[in-house]
């Protein structure tokens, strides 16, 4: 009989993303080699190693499921494969018991029947190969000196000599990626799981609108969302590929605001910037109309992700939407915006504040991604002080986060209820500066005096506008650049806005306000 230490072990030591590693590496010579198969980029697969994702219960059965299959062929005489399929059963268990948070969605598998069924379920929407084929598709790495290896009847899997591009040393590219756009790091809730598939179907669909536009508030997440929803539209085969570029001009780096770039975008430097992500250096020549006739050529026949990130900022923005949409025809664009984009070509997605679970959820993964030790330990109940706080702004629970490797948490709390740092200045201080005085009267009112949320009347007796045209526009303001939440209740429209709108409308940036003359 086989010695069963051919058998991954996951032991209480470990995370899921040690038990894909053992099963990935006995079954793909690399990362990439996996990805090909699962059909996924292959910087997805990177990110279950790392524990940057929690790798989904399915793929790991997939791995499970294809190890036995590989084993049955290898010819280990007498093999006890019952005894080594309820061996990896236990193991997927494991996953689920000791790491309840991260799977908390996730149906554990009855027997190894259904553990089988599923895996090979997800292998026939996500391969192109069938379940007979399996056995054969498959292959540990060789020992050295091999000659040959069987080959997949699907995407060729490399040779195991290539280079796993996400590990160190690997100088291979996987997938091109616009430098100006950053890769955010995504953590997959729950909450916001639905609306990020949402998106993607809707930028992969046939007729459906050319652009969509991720708008909400600073810090909500936009960009991360936004990335992870383009890398599944590229993994899926939608797209040749991404470009694009970022009109954000600084950045908030811990405490402090960093400038990443001086000149502001506009839609002549976005076809520049397209033709060199292109290498198509010829089109840098031309004027800009015939750049511009040139791509829509290109993207009519090729369709690649267009994606532009902090579209408030750039120059004359609504235009340049505008101007990108006669580029498109077979191509798609997504963009993310702190305001609001009203275009009938344009599908908007509205980004708010994490659910208290999800807010802890991410906090949790984010302090094991930095190992930060305070926030591992903390109560549920200073967890929750947490996400009241930042009103479940991934942005601020990354800040609390990190300043917890120096600070206590009670007194990062007391900060942000101030003011201290440079995060509401970051998040509020363009739109505030683009606000109507009549606005800004109104976003102080609510902020303020307004426990919950207010109706129209209240505002209209308010006094902040002479007609109800003039109070119109200002509330539409107040939308347009996602300060004030609009919500139905019993029927009725009611106004509010999100607690680090509060936060910001309360803390000691007033001070401004009266040196404006507003208070």
């Amino acid at each position: 009989m086989a010695d069963l230490a051919e058998f991954p072990v996951f032991t209480r030591e470990e995370s899921p993303a040690d038990l894909a590693i053992k099963l990935r590496r006995r079954i793909f010579p690399s990362q990439r080699a996996a990805a090909e198969y699962f059909s996924l980029d292959p910087a997805t697969v990177n990110r279950y190693e790392r524990e940057l994702i929690t790798p989904p219960l399915v793929y790991l059965a997939c791995l499970m499921y294809l190890f036995v299959q590989q084993a049955e062929t290898k010819g280990l005489q007498g093999m006890d494969v019952t005894h080594g399929q309820q061996l990896l059963l236990a193991q997927i268990k494991n996953v689920l018991k000791w790491f309840p948070a991260e799977n908390k969605y996730q149906e554990p598998f009855r027997d190894w029947q259904q553990l089988s069924q599923d895996a090979v379920s997800y292998l026939q929407q996500h391969t192109t190969t069938t379940p007979h084929d399996l056995q054969e598709t498959v292959a540990p790495r060789p020992p050295a000196g091999d000659a040959a290896r069987p080959q997949p009847h699907g995407a060729a899997l490399p040779d195991p000599r290539t280079p796993d591009p996400d590990e160190p040393g690997s100088s291979a590219r996987v997938l091109s990626w616009p430098p100006g756009i950053p890769q955010d790091l995504y953590y997959p809730l729950p909450s916001r799981e639905q609306s990020l598939e949402q998106v993607r179907g809707i930028l992969c669909a046939v007729g459906a609108a050319p652009v969509v536009v991720i708008d909400g508030l600073g810090g909500l997440g936009k960009t991360a969302f936004a990335v992870e929803v383009a890398r599944r539209a590229v993994q899926q085969g939608g797209f040749s590929g991404v470009l694009g570029d970022s009109a954000k001009q600084e950045v908030l780096a811990g405490e402090s605001l960093v400038t990443v770039r001086e000149a502001v975008l506009d839609f002549d430097s976005l076809l520049q910037t397209m033709a060199r992500q292109l290498g198509r250096w010829e089109l840098l020549t031309l004027n800009s109309e015939q750049r511009r006739m040139e791509l829509a050529r290109l993207f009519q026949h090729q369709p690649y992700l267009i994606f532009i990130d902090n579209l408030e900022t750039a120059d004359n923005a609504l235009a340049l939407l505008a101007q990108l949409r006669g580029l498109l025809s077979g191509s798609r664009a997504i963009v993310t915006s702190r305001r609001h984009v009203a275009y009938d070509f344009v599908q908007t997605i509205s980004l708010h504040g994490l659910a208290a679970e999800d807010s802890l959820f991410f906090l949790q993964r984010d302090a094991m991604q930095r190992a930060i030790e305070q926030i591992l330990t903390l109560s549920a109940e200073k967890l929750l002080a947490i996400h009241r706080v930042t009103g479940g702004a991934p942005l601020a629970l990354k800040l609390v986060a990190s300043q917890a490797k120096f600070l206590d948490v009670a007194v990062i709390l007391r900060r942000l209820e101030s003011a201290g740092g440079n995060l509401y200045p970051f998040i509020f201080r363009q739109s505030w500066d683009q606000l109507s005085l009549r606005a800004q009267q109104i976003l102080i009112y609510v902020g303020r005096t307004v426990v919950t949320t207010v109706s129209w009347d209240e505002l209209a007796n308010g006094a902040f506008a002479e007609t109800e045209n003039a109070l119109l526009g200002a509330i539409n303001q107040l939308v347009d650049y996602s300060l004030l939440d609009v919500t139905t209740s019993h029927g009725q429209i009611r106004y509010g806005i999100h607690q680090l709108t509060r936060r910001f409308v309360l803390s000691d940036l007033p001070q401004l306000w009266q040196e404006q003359g507003l208070l």
